[in-house]
């Protein structure tokens, strides 16, 4: 125990001593932030044949998210867009940014909307050229209806489950010099309530192909 210990002591400083020294180096990012019109130019227009819905004041968009949200999250930008058509009716949300700060545990927007969660579990969606990615699956239930929902995040080091994984991988990334410590948080909601965790599953995969294409490899 007394060696694991040790051992964590000496991990930490070694992460200390590299950010202290990038921070009096200048190491600063190499890339200019992104901006939610960068965002909308590489998210995915089409995903199993569906296109999504336009907003009348943004064609980019299917709707806008509140202003409380942006001053909260202070992110590059929010990209929603709502899928439809033979495959089903789908909800994605993107959120990009550099700060850490900007990604906030999704239970809180949840519950803020009248969903009361009901169960959350890990789950693991197979993709075609992404591999293996890590997501959580929520359960909610709302005045009338119950819904299943599903979010992950992508970090510098690759998909992650939670909201402290990414995090984390931020934090250590930065602390290691790396300059592309972008995070991209991601949500999918079924307009159908009797969607299956199966098919949400299937679409997510399938829109991270298209995001894959669409924006080289960012989302």
């Amino acid at each position: 125990m007394e060696g694991l210990k040790k051992r964590i002591y000496v991990i930490a400083l070694a992460l200390i001593l590299v950010g202290a020294f990038n921070t009096y180096a200048g190491i600063t990012s190499s890339s200019e932030p992104k901006t939610e019109a960068w965002m909308e130019e590489r998210a995915p227009d089409v995903v199993l044949n569906m296109g999504y819905a336009t907003s009348a004041d943004n064609p980019e968009q299917s709707y806008r998210m509140d202003e409380t949200t942006y001053k909260t999250l202070t992110p590059y930008g929010i990209v929603a867009r709502s899928y439809s058509g033979k495959s089903g009716d789908f909800d994605a949300v993107l959120i990009a940014s550099r700060s850490r700060s900007s990604f906030h545990d999704p239970r809180v927007c949840f519950t803020a909307q009248r969903w009361k969660i009901l169960d959350e579990r890990p789950i693991m969606i197979e993709t075609k050229t992404r591999g293996t990615i890590p997501a959580t699956l929520v359960v909610m239930e709302g005045p009338r209806t119950r819904q299943i929902a599903a979010y992950f995040y992508r970090g510098p080091t690759g998909f992650k489950g939670s909201t402290v994984q990414l995090k984390f991988d931020m934090f250590v990334q930065r602390l290691l010099g790396r300059s592309d410590v972008d995070g991209v948080f991601y949500r999918f909601i079924p307009g159908n309530t009797n969607c299956t965790e199966e098919e949400l599953k299937h679409f997510i995969a399938e829109y991270l192909e298209e995001a894959k294409k669409s924006s080289g490899g960012y989302f």
